[in-house]
């Protein structure tokens, strides 16, 4: 079995120093992930990795949309997450319970976040939502965010891709 056939890596957040400084703005440091298409997936995870340098707390969320540009996107239902609040003591994930938002812990270490999201409970098939986003806010300068989703299941083929609907 091997990671990169049943659960392909797929970047959401690139790996960055946030710098800009909006001051009053609705979320300073904030960024929104590229939406990602989950057609034809049961499960995926999505992996968020903060390394702060700062004590600002830093809030992270799942979003939904109905197309790869993020059309009516909003907040995905609450899913299981699964946090190690600092890296550098464990590697354990802690059950956090259900939720589309976690504020990460306001301390200066290492970081990593969980979302498992079963897609049939996760997102609004119903009215055709079928991408998945992350969006972080309130981080500070010099902390570093980065999103990886890992869709569990084998993809049909090599043209399936999340960049497309």
């Amino acid at each position: 079995m091997s990671l990169a056939v049943m659960m392909p890596p797929v970047e959401l957040l690139p790996p960055v120093a946030e710098t800009n400084f909006l001051p009053g703005s609705e979320s300073e440091y904030g960024r929104i992930s590229a939406f990602r298409s989950v057609r034809m997936k049961e499960k995926v995870f999505v992996l968020v990795h903060l390394n702060q340098v700062n004590t600002s707390p830093v809030t992270v969320s799942l979003l939904q949309g109905q197309d790869v540009s993020g059309t009516g996107s909003k907040s995905s239902n609450a899913v299981p997450i699964f946090q190690n609040s600092n890296t550098t003591l464990t590697d354990a994930l802690v059950a956090s319970g259900l939720s589309n938002s976690v504020q990460m812990a306001a301390a200066e270490v290492p970081q990593i976040l969980v979302f498992e999201a079963l897609l049939i409970e996760a997102i609004d098939t119903t009215n055709a939502f079928i991408t998945l986003a992350v969006q972080t806010s309130c981080a500070a300068p010099g902390n570093i965010v980065s999103a990886v989703m890992l869709p569990a299941g084998m993809y049909a083929s090599p043209a399936k891709t999340t960049y497309t609907n």
